[in-house]
């Protein structure tokens, strides 16, 4: 008997479900899973740098994050489909314990929201911006490790130059030791002048050493950075660096500005959620629940489902009053930014002006220095100069090339502190429109 009543109750219910689209005046738009767009990786990149980034594990999760932030965006919108739920029971029926008999009932109930004074809109909003926010996120991680990367190879090659300055000089130096163990020997130099030309020397060695270090922990930061692709993408970095452009301090264009105004945008929805929660809530509601016992009625109901939350105990209000002081946070963080930007620029042009004048500088002394070899070498072989200004002179000559690889090092540095303030490192390098075509797209 019951599977019988099972039927017929479904096929009472299959009638009954169009009558929410029949008699409802409310206009709702079913976006189920199944109409969703698919969720893709992010597309490959014509650039071996660019690749190698989308590829590195902290990017690569950050992405991944991105992606599952955008599925969330399907599961709120479900709350707008109409749903169906079934539910049965069977066992023993009778009355005052005098007889019983097997008995069995089955309901199934269908709904669909009508009317909640825009709360799952809301939420929906919601769940999009909090989308939106992990893409910006994987945007700043993004353009963080970029920095990194190109921070590290530009530490490798300031070492490499460094190495081949220092290799070049000692070169220098040492053809002419042999002259100067030969002046200590015959008194014509002193043994502390011989002391103070060893100390230098060892000074540089020092330097030839620690810029070796320099290069194979930026060699293997690089490798593990990039990975499969790291040849590739050094290639095109070498080819990026030389081409370095000043960097852009535009708040508006800035990812963090954006995921700032995305933060300010959720706090502001999330108000509006709390300060409609005491809001009336209807529902279209279809239910045929089947007899439990031969000769009973099914029992069928079709109808609006009104409820109204009467009472929170302040709930609301208090949640009202912390998302505020979170907004007024937000506010300041936005605050923050502007106040860091300008004091970046001002810091990147004072620099400039350093940079220029520090380069004449050094491109002076070094000038300086190579007429000063030049000139001890042919006083040495008239006798009216000692070997040991000259070995000064060219240990000397290598500090200054040393300054201005430091120098170029340093610019390096102070553009990429400068472009990170706004999180626009790939302005740099032309990057950007590449990088933002692999972005997860929400």
């Amino acid at each position: 008997m019951a599977p019988i009543q099972i039927s017929l109750m479904s096929l009472a219910l299959s009638a009954c479900l169009p009558m929410p689209q029949e008699k409802s005046s409310v206009s709702l738009t079913d976006t189920s899973s199944s109409t969703a767009a698919p969720i893709s990786l992010p597309p490959q990149s014509s650039s071996p740098l660019v690749q190698a980034l989308f590829e590195a594990p902290t990017v690569a999760r950050s992405f991944s994050a991105a992606i599952a932030a955008k599925a969330q965006v399907r599961i709120v919108t479900t709350e707008k489909s109409s749903k169906v739920d079934l539910s049965g029971s069977t066992g023993l029926t009778g009355e005052n314990n005098h007889s019983t008999k097997g008995a069995a009932a089955a309901t199934v109930k269908a709904y669909k929201l009508l009317y909640d004074n825009g709360q799952t809109d809301r939420s929906i909003l919601l769940s999009e911006l909090a989308a939106q926010s992990a893409s910006r996120d994987a945007e700043i991680i993004l353009d963080e490790t970029l920095q990194k990367v190109v921070e590290a190879y530009g530490t490798r090659s300031a070492a490499k130059e460094t190495v081949k300055i220092i290799d070049y000089y000692l070169e220098l130096y040492n053809a002419r030791e042999d002259l100067v163990k030969s002046a200590v020997q015959a008194g014509v130099l002193s043994n502390s002048d011989y002391l103070e030309l060893r100390s230098l020397k060892n000074e540089t060695l020092s330097e030839r050493a620690q810029s070796q270090l320099g290069i194979e922990r930026s060699e293997s930061f690089l490798k593990n950075t990039l990975g499969a692709r790291y040849k590739a993408a050094l290639s095109e970095l070498t080819k990026i660096y030389g081409a370095l452009k000043a960097p852009e301090f535009s708040v508006e264009a800035s990812p963090q500005k954006k995921l700032i105004d995305l933060r300010m945008a959720q706090l502001g929805t999330e108000i509006e959620i709390q300060e409609a929660r005491n809001s009336v809530t209807a529902q279209w509601q279809t239910s045929v629940t089947s007899p439990q016992t031969r000769g009973a009625d099914t029992t069928v109901f079709a109808g609006i489902t009104i409820g109204l939350p009467l009472k929170d105990g302040g709930e609301a209000v208090a949640r009202i009053e912390a998302l505020s002081e979170e907004l007024t946070v937000t506010e300041q963080d936005l605050e923050i930014l502007n106040q860091n930007t300008v004091l970046a620029k001002q810091s990147w042009n004072n620099f400039l002006n350093f940079h220029k004048a520090q380069k004449q500088l050094l491109l002076e002394r070094k000038s300086i220095s190579e007429e000063r070899i030049s000139e001890l070498e042919l006083l040495l072989k008239a006798g009216r100069s000692d070997i040991s200004e000259l070995a000064k002179e060219i240990l000397a000559g290598a500090q200054t090339e040393i300054a201005l690889i430091q120098l170029k090092s340093e610019y390096l540095s102070q553009s990429l502190t400068a472009a990170a303030v706004t999180g626009q490192t790939c302005k740099l390098f032309t990057l950007c429109a590449q990088i933002s075509s692999g972005l997860p797209e929400i």
